[in-house]
């Protein structure tokens, strides 16, 4: 599914007029590139539920757009950070009067849902001429892995109740919709004699742009990934496609090691790793797992020179030369991504 032109309003919303904020960093959440430092900035920024949401999104457009919202006094930049002006809050109070912006946009925990979209309209389209026994029509067109992925999903299920089933998850999810976004979401449904309409199609229909329908859609569907348990057969669509974990896979392993009392020393000569790599891969599952345990990586003094040193300097503002050499950076960024988490609750 190709992503729409994204307007430069889009991307104010993404800055603050509060904190300096680093446009690269965001431009590489929205693209889903795995660092410590943008997993970080994420965290920050509040940004996290957007990580790879927009993977096709392309450096030149998204640094033109920020030009334009430098030029039109929306944005300043200084030092490779930007913040937002006055005016900037301003038009985009005005703007957000106008738009209905969507909520529940969570690409971190359901990565890739462009490709679970395109999944499921066509299997929707293949299920509903398979209902009619009819052959004879021109499948929807989507990434060539997401037809075979829907071929081999086809190939598993039960056929002489696949039709009824699948209607029931769309009966199920629909009526759970209120009227309006449930007929919205039908325009993008095509089946036996049932033309779909395009992005595009629709954005004229509503008078809208075509980004605007875009995030309208994905909202939707992220919205019926977090109901997959009520949903057996799109539920099943996207297992396949559904991460084991939120952390990356080798960061995973180190944390269920540690976890299970291994030391770092002793997984540094089992998993022949740096120990520089094994502290980014518990900075990132610090930065993305619920229940991590802070308190295991510092004793009560630790805890109290961080404290000491930072109680009066807010938070944007530390710098772990501030420290000296009492603690060593893993310690201190760990520090700063717990702070971090309280403060945003």
């Amino acid at each position: 599914m190709t992503m729409p032109n994204i307007a430069p309003e889009y991307l104010l919303l993404l800055f603050s007029q509060q904190q300096w904020r680093r446009p690269l960093a965001i431009y590489y959440i929205l693209q889903g590139k795995r660092t410590v430092s943008n997993l970080y900035a994420g965290l920050a920024y509040q940004l996290l539920s957007l990580y790879q949401f927009l993977p096709q999104l392309q450096l030149a457009d998204y640094q033109r757009q920020l030009k334009v919202l430098v030029q039109r006094g929306w944005l300043v930049a200084q030092d490779k950070k930007m913040k937002k002006t006055v005016q900037g809050q301003q038009h985009e109070q005005e703007w957000r009067q106008q738009q209905l912006l969507p909520t529940g946009i969570d690409s971190l925990h359901f990565p890739k849902a462009n490709h679970y979209t395109a999944r499921l309209f066509l299997a929707t389209q293949v299920i509903s001429e398979l209902g009619y026994q009819n052959r004879q029509y021109y499948p929807l067109m989507v990434p060539e892995r997401d037809r075979i992925a829907v071929k081999q999903w086809l190939f598993g299920q039960n056929k002489a109740t696949l039709v009824a089933t699948f209607a029931q998850d769309w009966q199920h999810f629909l009526t759970q919709l209120a009227p309006q976004d449930a007929t919205f979401m039908s325009f993008f449904l095509s089946g036996h004699a049932v033309d779909r309409l395009t992005i595009e199609q629709v954005a004229i229909r509503q008078q809208t742009t075509s980004f605007a329908i875009f995030l309208r859609q994905q909202a939707l569907i992220y919205r019926l990934l977090r109901q997959a348990a009520q949903l057996p057969m799109f539920a099943s669509l996207w297992q396949p496609m559904a991460p084991t974990s939120i952390l990356s896979h080798s960061a995973a392993q180190t944390y269920q090691a540690v976890l299970q009392g291994t030391s770092l020393q002793a997984l540094q000569q089992r998993r022949h790793l740096k120990a520089s790599t094994l502290t980014e891969h518990l900075l990132e599952a610090a930065i993305l797992m619920p229940d991590f345990p802070f308190d295991a990586f510092f004793s009560v003094d630790q805890q109290q020179v961080l404290a000491d040193q930072f109680q009066n300097c807010p938070i944007d503002q530390w710098q772990f030369q501030q420290l000296g050499q009492s603690l060593p950076f893993f310690q201190f960024r760990l520090y700063q991504i717990q702070q971090r988490r309280r403060q945003h609750g």
